[in-house]
Order: structure tokens, then C-alpha cells, then sequence
């Protein structure tokens, strides 16, 4: 699994350091594209020597989960603001993955991977911690008034629920027919098919 080596501590100069990594890191993946960076680019990009990059990351796919995390922090603070916009338990969960389908293309670092390989972004997104607790934060929201109001099955966990959010909503901007500009439609259908994915129907949420 890919790891951060930096145990949490971005702040002074290893925080710096790893700053550094990041940006040298976007950089390269920009001029010289996604699938073609390799971790001595990083590091010259950065001006700093391989032992010193493999103190903080273990791999590229480490990198790039950190870059990803940094570069969506500010969209994940937003999807809480949208979901929070919002009374009922049906809105609360589209009206953020409507504004992840028109928001998250616009961020550099995710338009390489929705245009590079379906596999590498669901690896990254599924088996590192740093990203799936994104999801965590942003997804709780929805998750704990679903609870409240008995409408989540039971068994269902905080971590499940948010890994199937995520898929759901990689999958629909991976899907190449999918019209990500028809809001209406897109609202209709993840109505239609999402929400009975996710809760229990009011009538039935004792069951």
C-alpha cells in the first residue's frame, strides 16, 4: 500500500520538505505527464536527493494520494458546505455529488487521472487512508442524520458508506456517455437509483 512517511508532522522543515515534493511533484506530472514521472524526476524537480525523497514517500502512488488530498481539501470543505445547505436526507446526498460532477474536473491533478486509468485511480482511492478518510469527513454529515432518522441498514459502517459514495461518484465521472452538464438529469437519476441504493425508505425505516 502506498504510504506518507511524514507521521502526520507538515509543519517546520520536514513539513517544508514535503511542500516541496508536492509541488515539484505537480509540476512534473503536468510537463511530463502522469504515467511518465518517475521518482528521480521528483526529486530533481524538487532539488533534493532520492534518499531524501524516500523519507517521506514510500512510492509515487504515496505521492500522488498526498498531492490528491491536498489538491481536493478545499472541494471536500465545500461538498460538507453543500450537504449541509440542505434539510431532507435525499438532498443532502445529491446535491454534493451534483456539485463533485461539475467541480472536480476543473482540479488539475484529478483531470489527469479521469483522463489517465480507471484502475490506478481506484486503487489510489480505495486502499490509502489518507484518501479515504476525504470521504469520511465529507460523507458523515449525511451519514449521521441517516442514523438518527433510522433510514441506514444495519451493519452498515461510517467507512463503508463513504467507500461506496466514492465509488459511485468515480464512477460517474469515469463513464465516458455519461452527460455530466444535464443537472436535471442527473439529480432525476441518482434520485431514481442512488437514494434506494444508500437509505431505507421513510415507511421503512424501522425495518
Amino acid at each position: 500500500m502506498a504510504s506518507d512517511r511524514s507521521g502526520g508532522d507538515h509543519g517546520g522543515r520536514r513539513g517544508k520538505t514535503r511542500t516541496a515534493i508536492l509541488d515539484a511533484a505537480m509540476q512534473c506530472c503536468t510537463r511530463i505527464g502522469l504515467e511518465r514521472v518517475a521518482m528521480s524526476d521528483i526529486a530533481t524537480e524538487a532539488g533534493i536527493g532520492r534518499a531524501t525523497l524516500y523519507r517521506h514517500f514510500n512510492d509515487f502512488d504515496a505521492i500522488l494520494v498526498a498531492l490528491i488530498s491536498r489538491e481536493i481539501a478545499d472541494l471536500v470543505l465545500k461538498l460538507k458546505e453543500v450537504a449541509a445547505s440542505f434539510s431532507s436526507l435525499e438532498d443532502k446526498a445529491i446535491e454534493p455529488m451534483i456539485y463533485w460532477l461539475r467541480e472536480a474536473p476543473r482540479i488539475r491533478i484529478l483531470q489527469m487521472l479521469f483522463d489517465h486509468d480507471v484502475a490506478s485511480l481506484n486503487r489510489l482511492a480505495f486502499y490509502a487512508d489518507e484518501f479515504k478518510l476525504l470521504g469520511e469527513d465529507y460523507c458523515a454529515l449525511i451519514f449521521e442524520q441517516a442514523v438518527r432518522e433510522g433510514r441506514i441498514r444495519k451493519n452498515v459502517t461510517l467507512k463503508e458508506y463513504a467507500e461506496w459514495i466514492t465509488r459511485i461518484q468515480l464512477s460517474l465521472r469515469f463513464y465516458s456517455h455519461y452527460d455530466h452538464d444535464d443537472e436535471e438529469r442527473n439529480r432525476d437519476f441518482l434520485r431514481k437509483f442512488l437514494i434506494p441504493s444508500l437509505f431505507l425508505p421513510i415507511y421503512n425505516s424501522t425495518s
